[in-house]
């Protein structure tokens, strides 16, 4: 689990969640060093499940 969200979540939860573990990532060096990888990994993921939460509610580029 990537972003850590249950599979029901609300776009806003997603998004809340994209960005705690964003802010997790690039609190500097140490564990929560971000790599490229990781971030290009949460990216694709939060951009993955909102495409999909935004065709199920049927609201395109709605967040």
């Amino acid at each position: 689990m990537i972003l850590g969200v249950p599979e029901d979540a609300s776009l806003l939860e997603i998004e809340a969640a994209y960005r705690e573990r964003v802010a997790m990532r690039e609190r500097g060096p140490g564990e929560g060093a971000a790599t490229l990888a990781e971030r290009s990994r949460l990216d694709e993921a939060f951009e993955f499940i909102r495409a999909l939460r935004q065709r199920a509610s049927g609201t395109p580029g709605a967040v």
